[in-house]
């Protein structure tokens, strides 16, 4: 898994998934709440090991340093879910 700044949102990409098979990404805060998920097709990418998975958030990016939450994703047909990344989830004060 890695993260990375696209279109001035978080972008979760990950390698190693059964490749044309559904992946599952969530980011969620430490406490397991979940800020943002989605449902991908493992996709070949030169330079990324088995099926490569991709999700743009709409969580903005790049944020003050301090990663207050995690990146999951889970291969449902192997039916196993990838470490944990830490990533900084943008949190507006008004």
């Amino acid at each position: 898994m890695f993260q990375y700044t696209y279109r001035g949102h978080l972008k979760i990409g990950g390698g190693n998934f059964t490749l044309g098979g559904k992946v599952y990404i969530a980011v969620k805060y430490n406490s397991g709440q979940i800020r943002y998920n989605g449902n991908v097709i493992a996709k070949t990418n030169p330079g990324v090991p088995g099926g490569a998975a991709y999700l743009e958030t709409n969580i903005s990016a790049p944020c003050a340093p301090g990663n207050n939450g995690y990146a999951q994703a889970y291969d449902y047909t192997t039916e196993t879910w990838s470490p944990r990344l830490p990533v900084a989830i943008c949190v507006r004060f008004d």
